[in-house]
C-alpha cells in the first residue's frame, strides 16, 4: 500500500515537472526581448544578416561638344580668276545644282568654309557676326568678294554670295553678280540649260529714283525675269532671276537682258527649299512668260539669241505704265 503511495506521487510529481518545463519554454519563446538589448537579426535568404552593397547613383553621360570649325588660309586670287572661277559651267564635274563642289543638303559647314577661302575669303572677311553664328552649324555665311590680289574694274560692282547651313547640311546658296558677266546672261543660260520647268516675269515702274539725268522717270519701266529648274520637289533644284530696267521712249523700244542697270542672281537649293524664295523681296505681280509678253517660250529664246534683247509694243508699254 505504501508502494503503491509512493508510485503514485512519483508519477504526479513527474507529471507536474513535465508540464511546468513546457509552459516555460512557451512562455520564453513569446516574450518581448528585455528593453536595451537589441532583437536578434533576421537571417536574409543567404543566411547573411548585413545589408546588402548599395552602388552610387550613375552620373548622365555628358554631351560630346561639337568639334571646332578648322579656319582655312584663303588663297590669293586675281578679280578676272574669282569671276571665272564662279562660272556655274564650268567643266569639272560639277553640275547644277551643285555649284563650286557644294551640294545642296549634303555639304557640310567646313565645307562651305572651303569653298570660299578657294575665292579669297577668309574668317575675317564674312559679313560680321555670320562666322560666329555658323560655329554652331547653324546660320548664314555670306561675304563680299572683296578680297582679291588687284581691284575691280572701274565702277564694277564684286560678287556676293550668301549660304545658309543647318544642322551642318547646305541649305541654299545664293550668288549676286552687279556686273553680269557673259556666263550668267539669260540667252546663255537657255542655251546650257534649256528650257525651265518655270518661267514667269513681271514689268513694273520703278520707284522714283534719279536713275540717270538723260532718263526720265516716265521712260523707265523696271522689270523681273524669273527661271527655275526642278525636275521634283524630293531633290535638288536651281534657279535664276534677273532684274533690270529699259527705256520706252525710243522708236522701237525694247526689252534687254544686258547691262546697264542689270542684276543677276543665282540660287541653289537643297530638297524642301523652295527656289527663289528669298532673292526676290517682292514676288507680288509675277505671271507666266507668254501671259506677259505675249511670247512662247521658243520666240522668246529665238528673240534674245540675236541679241539679248526682245520687242515690246507701245500698247504693253501703255498698259505696265498704268498697271504701276
Amino acid at each position: 500500500m505504501v508502494m503503491v503511495r509512493s508510485l503514485t506521487a512519483l508519477l504526479l510529481v513527474m507529471v507536474l515537472v513535465a508540464c511546468g518545463g513546457s509552459a516555460e519554454s512557451t512562455e520564453t519563446a513569446n516574450e518581448p526581448p528585455i528593453e536595451g538589448t537589441a532583437a536578434p537579426a533576421e537571417a536574409e535568404p543567404d543566411g547573411n544578416a548585413e545589408d546588402p552593397i548599395r552602388l552610387p547613383p550613375t552620373e548622365p553621360a555628358a554631351a560630346t561638344p561639337t568639334p571646332t570649325l578648322a579656319a582655312i588660309e584663303p588663297v590669293s586670287i586675281s578679280y578676272a580668276t574669282l569671276i571665272e572661277q564662279m562660272n556655274p559651267f564650268l567643266a569639272d564635274g560639277c553640275d547644277l545644282p551643285c555649284y563650286g563642289g557644294l551640294e545642296p543638303g549634303e555639304s557640310s559647314t567646313q565645307d562651305v568654309l572651303a569653298f570660299y577661302a578657294n575665292l579669297g575669303i577668309g574668317v575675317d572677311d564674312y559679313i560680321p557676326g555670320d562666322y560666329l553664328q555658323a560655329e554652331d552649324r547653324t546660320g548664314r555665311l555670306g561675304a563680299w568678294l572683296l578680297r582679291t590680289e588687284d581691284l575691280p574694274p572701274a565702277n564694277a560692282l564684286p560678287p556676293r554670295l550668301e549660304l545658309y547651313v543647318e544642322d551642318d547640311a547646305l541649305r541654299y546658296a545664293y550668288v549676286v553678280w552687279g556686273d553680269v558677266p557673259d556666263y550668267a546672261s539669260v540667252p546663255t543660260i537657255l542655251q546650257q540649260l534649256g528650257q525651265p520647268s518655270q518661267i514667269d516675269m513681271r514689268v513694273i515702274q520703278p520707284p522714283r529714283l534719279q536713275i540717270d539725268e538723260d532718263i526720265g522717270q516716265e521712260a523707265v519701266l523696271a522689270f523681273t525675269l524669273r527661271l527655275i529648274y526642278q525636275e521634283d520637289e524630293a531633290l535638288s533644284s536651281y534657279g535664276f532671276s534677273f532684274e533690270g530696267l529699259f527705256r520706252t521712249d525710243q522708236a522701237e523700244p525694247r526689252m534687254c537682258f544686258q547691262e546697264p542697270f542689270f542684276s543677276a542672281t543665282m540660287g541653289t537649293f537643297a530638297p524642301g527649299e523652295v527656289p527663289l524664295e528669298d532673292a526676290l523681296t517682292d514676288l507680288e505681280g509675277l505671271a507666266p512668260l507668254e501671259e506677259v509678253l505675249g511670247l512662247s517660250y521658243q520666240a522668246f529664246a529665238d528673240e534674245l539669241a540675236d541679241d539679248g534683247c526682245v520687242p515690246v509694243s507701245f500698247e504693253q508699254i501703255q498698259q505696265w505704265s498704268s498697271e504701276g
